[in-house]
């Protein structure tokens, strides 16, 4: 689809007041999005897809903090209109990845160690709910798999597979989330994922990366013997001390692609 013709309302182009250079990254450095939309339409909305497609870029980098965006070389490039590239970059705005200035601007959100610790001890709290809610509905299939994805966390660690670790953080929480079958826990977790995810991708040397696994053995240890309640208590705590970890960084600066 060719991209629609521009509307003056909504154009995120249009620059009446820009903001210092200081603060906002070139957007000439933009690095091309590698994104296929080969994904059956007809299963999930053009704009899931470019929302999943931006949204990895974001994680990954590929899209940097601080970086422009502009809805209609982004529509140019993904070979789609800028309906919905506009939808999903709303939806990443209201997740806090993007910042969307009308008339002036818009732009990836600059990591803000502040407030991805915020959103680690509010997603922590929807964590620990969800794990007491679980744990005595899980059996032996998803003890295994929690297992594994605590091996798989370690491993990844060790290695320094960045995206790995990224995968494996989450993927050992979903099972939680998956048997508590509520669709707040799930939502609370799709919000703190990316900035987690974004955070592990530009701080690899993090020192609570070890860390994690290890505490996470204990939260799994508790689940074994069916404690949910203590489980959950371990969970809040170990959520609210990587929220103090990560509020003690400096922020990254517009246009930092990190270290990973």
């Amino acid at each position: 689809m060719a991209p629609s013709d521009p509307d003056p309302d909504l154009d995120s182009n249009t620059q009446l007041d820009p903001a210092p250079a200081t603060e906002l990254a070139d957007a000439g450095r933009r690095k091309p999005l590698a994104v296929e939309l080969t994904e059956p339409l007809v299963q999930r909305r053009l704009s899931d897809v470019i929302y999943g497609a931006l949204l990895e870029a974001v994680i990954t980098g590929s899209l940097s903090p601080g970086q422009l965006l502009h809805d209609s070389e982004l529509a140019q490039e993904l070979q789609v209109s800028r309906t919905p590239v506009r939808e999903a970059l709303q939806r990443l705005t209201e997740i806090g990845l993007i910042e969307i200035s009308p008339g002036r601007f818009t732009r990836v959100a600059p990591v803000d160690p502040h407030h991805v610790a915020d959103v680690c001890r509010l997603g922590g709290q929807a964590l620990a709910l969800a794990i007491e809610l679980a744990t005595p509905q899980l059996g032996a299939a998803e003890l295994r798999a929690l297992e594994a994805e605590n091996a798989a966390f370690l491993q990844a660690v060790s290695a320094g597979q960045s995206s790995e670790v990224q995968r494996s953080v989450w993927a050992f929480y979903e099972v939680f989330t998956q048997v508590a079958d509520r669709p707040v826990y799930t939502e609370a977790v799709a919000r703190l994922a990316p900035h987690v995810a974004r955070w592990v991708r530009l701080h690899r040397d993090w020192e609570y990366l070890p860390a994690l696994g290890s505490r996470r053995e204990q939260i799994l240890a508790r689940v074994q013997a069916g404690d949910g309640a203590s489980a959950a208590r371990l969970v809040c705590e170990l959520w609210n001390d990587l929220a103090d970890s990560i509020a003690s960084y400096p922020a990254v600066a517009d246009g930092d692609t990190g270290t990973v």
